[in-house]
């Protein structure tokens, strides 16, 4: 398995174990990605133990989104949010903010960002 794939996995672990307190009582973990790859991934991850939704679809630039009201609608109901890192998604911090949502910000236990710990070939 790749490195970037493993330490992803190994958020959604954590993250779905951190939030979860009790996994049997548990409500699922509401988790926002913001591509659809994202979702597949944290889907096949948590099972049953998450519900996913993913804010950009597969048939859009993920660099050009224009935030839309329903995006701050959907993360401030997020226990966690997963986003690419790197400046991928401008929109995203200004949608997060609009949320009131804090525990998904950049730095925060809700947000994991997929690019850490890559080895990148251009600094964005």
């Amino acid at each position: 398995m790749k490195p970037l794939i493993k330490l992803f996995c190994a958020f959604c672990m954590f993250a779905v174990f951190a939030f979860s307190g009790s996994i049997a009582a548990a409500q699922p973990l509401k988790v926002v990605t913001t591509l659809t790859d994202y979702a597949w991934l944290t889907r096949i991850i948590g099972g049953d133990l998450v519900e996913v939704k993913a804010i950009v679809e597969g048939n859009q630039d993920a660099h050009f989104i224009r935030p839309k009201p329903s995006f701050v609608e959907i993360l401030r109901n997020a226990d966690l949010l997963v986003a690419t890192g790197l400046d991928l998604e401008m929109w995203l911090p200004s949608a997060v903010d609009k949320s009131g949502n804090h525990k998904i910000r950049s730095g925060e236990i809700g947000y994991v960002a997929a690019a850490t710990g890559m080895n990148l070939m251009d600094k964005p």
